[in-house]
Formats: C-alpha cells, sequence, structure tokens
C-alpha cells in the first residue's frame, strides 16, 4: 500500500513537471523526500526532476547542488540526451566534470631553491656567511669580524676575571679586599659587555639573512 502511494506521488510530481508548474514542483519534492519509506532510487528520480526544475526556472546554481548530490548516490547517472534538453544536460555534465576532476597537481619545489636556502641554516652557526655568498661581502665580513672580537673578548675577559677573583679570595687586608673586589666586578662587566655584542651581531646575521630574497 505504501509503495502504491509513493509510485502515485512520483507520477504526481512528473506530472506537475510536465505541465510546466516548476514552483510547484520546487515546492512538492520536499515533502515527498521527507518520507521516511522511499528508497534510494525514488530519491533519485525525485532530486532530478527538482534539478530540471530549478534549471528551468533559471536556478542553475540550486539546480547544481541538487545534481552534485544526485551524482555522488549515483556516480554512473547519465540523462537521456533524447528526452532531456540540451541546457539542462550542460548544467548536469558541468556538475559531473567538476566532481570526476583529477586533483589539481601539488606545487613542487624547485632544487635551486632548496639549494639556495641552504646557507640560512649555516648563517645561524657562522655569523655573515649569508651575506657573504649572496653578494654582500662588506656587511658579511663586518659582522664575522664583530662576532669574531666579541668572542675574543669573552674568552679574555673570562680569563682575567678568574684570575682576579682567585687574587680577591687570597686578599686578608680590607685595602686589598676592596681594591681586588672591584677589578672582579669590571672584568665582570668586560665580559657582560662582550657577551652582548657577541649576541647581538649573530642576531642581526640571522635576521638579514632570514629577510633576504
Amino acid at each position: 500500500m505504501i509503495l502504491l502511494l509513493l509510485t502515485a506521488a512520483l507520477a504526481s510530481l512528473d506530472s506537475v513537471y510536465q505541465a510546466g508548474d516548476y514552483e510547484r514542483v520546487v515546492q512538492l519534492a520536499p515533502s515527498f523526500l521527507a518520507d521516511s519509506a522511499h528508497t534510494v532510487a525514488d530519491s533519485i528520480n525525485v532530486n532530478r526532476t527538482c534539478a530540471f526544475a530549478l534549471v528551468a526556472l533559471g536556478r542553475t546554481d540550486e539546480a547544481a547542488a541538487v545534481f552534485r548530490s544526485i551524482i555522488a548516490k549515483d556516480p554512473n547517472l547519465t540523462l537521456d540526451p533524447e528526452s532531456v534538453s540540451p541546457k539542462i544536460r550542460a548544467v548536469f555534465e558541468s556538475v559531473r566534470a567538476q566532481m570526476t576532476a583529477p586533483p589539481p597537481p601539488q606545487p613542487t619545489v624547485p632544487r635551486e631553491t632548496l639549494y639556495l636556502r641552504q646557507p640560512v641554516p649555516l648563517s645561524v652557526l657562522i655569523p655573515g656567511l649569508h651575506q657573504i655568498t649572496t653578494g654582500r661581502p662588506v656587511s658579511g665580513y663586518a659582522l664575522a669580524g664583530a662576532t669574531v672580537l666579541s668572542l675574543a673578548g669573552v674568552a679574555f675577559s673570562h680569563f682575567e676575571y678568574n684570575d682576579a677573583r682567585a687574587e680577591y679570595l687570597k686578599a686578608s687586608a680590607p685595602a686589598d679586599i676592596a681594591a681586588r673586589y672591584n677589578t672582579v666586578n669590571n672584568w665582570s662587566h668586560v665580559r657582560l659587555v662582550f657577551s652582548a655584542t657577541a649576541v647581538t651581531s649573530w642576531l642581526v646575521s640571522l635576521v638579514t639573512a632570514l629577510r633576504a630574497p
């Protein structure tokens, strides 16, 4: 009994479409699809008729969405070229082409690009290297020289600090303790300054390398 009612409803929808009442078809289709008793084939038929009506009404975007849902359910679906108008088939075939088109190829990075970016990580370890190898030797050698001098200053001031601290620990007279403490404190400040200039040179080299084209 239910099957007969569904068949009758589908035939009624087709007759409304054949009568040219496309707005009515679009209005009736959702109520038919809301019935849980319909089959997948019934759903495809109703949606197809609804899509035909939408194309006839000039609502091609909505029709394309309906065709997309139909093709998802039945990828082998075709339209009869003798009974379906070229305008409807054009929308249908456009949707099918979009759904069956292969995915776009993923862009590949040229080997030259990978090669040119290799000096950037090296500049983290060797400040100025990227600048020297990319045609900016003046800034590159300046950064490299500043870094070398700063590191040398850090090493020298560190040794002097250790010697001054050892002498400070040996002092017993108040005057000697105060004088040697000042010496230790001065070398500590010098070491800190050289450390700051070394870090600054490294950061400048890194930033300019990463910002370079």
